[in-house]
């Protein structure tokens, strides 16, 4: 959230992005019942 916030993106709007992506993440998660398996970070 640190990055899109420090490109100038509204507290609000970072705060909604986030959630977003971990509703995408967990949603098949949630679908499949699989387990959590971490990523590795990104960039």
């Amino acid at each position: 959230m640190a990055r899109v916030i420090a490109r100038g993106t509204p507290h609000k709007t970072a705060v909604v992005a986030c959630a977003r992506m971990l509703l995408i993440e967990a949603n098949p998660v949630v679908q499949l019942g699989t387990p959590w398996v971490a990523r590795p970070e990104r960039g």
